[in-house]
């Protein structure tokens, strides 16, 4: 088996241990009334006065970036594990997981996006949401009928100075579409620390 095989038999194992399992992510007020898809083409446009200006040089994890975050309605400083070198994962709880991933100058597109989330969800078709130039919000549900999916994601591609970011929600996540509305929000405000606040 080579290593998109086993990423596949692990991703759909794992996802349907949640579903047999019943782990639906409880509804909460946030989560019952779906949120308006982010389209705003600028950061300025977009109201952040439930989220917080997060400085990742102070977690000492090699990330020169600031991005806000919900701390203010969670209440607690976001978790940043940078295991692989030019991935990080920015976790507030179970229902906030970013992945980063720090492309150089190697140019990312929302088609090139398209194509490796259908070549790494076989078992899965893909819905897209929305889509712009530079995002992309889906859902993944299972092929012939199967009752696995309705696993909503986004996933943000961020140019700054030459380099290229990919920020999208964590790939093992079951999030609300609401959810993913904020996590999409927080991503746009993902910034160099060196630029003012």
């Amino acid at each position: 088996m080579n290593m998109n095989q086993i990423k596949l038999l692990f991703t759909t194992a794992f996802l349907a241990a949640i579903v047999s399992c019943g782990s639906e992510e409880p509804k909460t007020n946030d989560d019952q009334e779906e949120s308006p898809t982010v389209m705003e083409s600028e950061v300025d446009e977009l109201d952040y006065s439930d989220m917080t200006m997060c400085d990742f040089t102070i977690d000492q994890v090699d990330l020169p970036y600031q991005m806000m975050l919900p701390i203010k309605t969670i209440g607690e400083r976001p978790m940043i594990e940078h295991k692989e070198e030019v991935t990080w994962h920015v976790k507030l709880n179970d229902k906030f997981h970013l992945t980063i991933d720090d492309w150089g100058k190697e140019v990312k597109t929302i088609e090139k996006i398209k194509e490796r989330l259908i070549l790494d969800n076989g078992v899965f078709d893909l819905v897209v949401n929305t889509e712009d130039d530079d995002e992309i919000i889906y859902t993944l549900n299972g092929k012939n009928n199967s009752e696995i999916g309705g696993f909503n994601h986004f996933c943000l591609i961020k140019e700054i100075e030459g380099t290229y970011f990919t920020i999208q929600s964590h790939y093992f996540g079951s999030f609300s579409l609401s959810r993913v509305n904020d996590m999409l929000r927080a991503a746009k405000s993902f910034k160099s620390a060196k630029e003012e606040a």
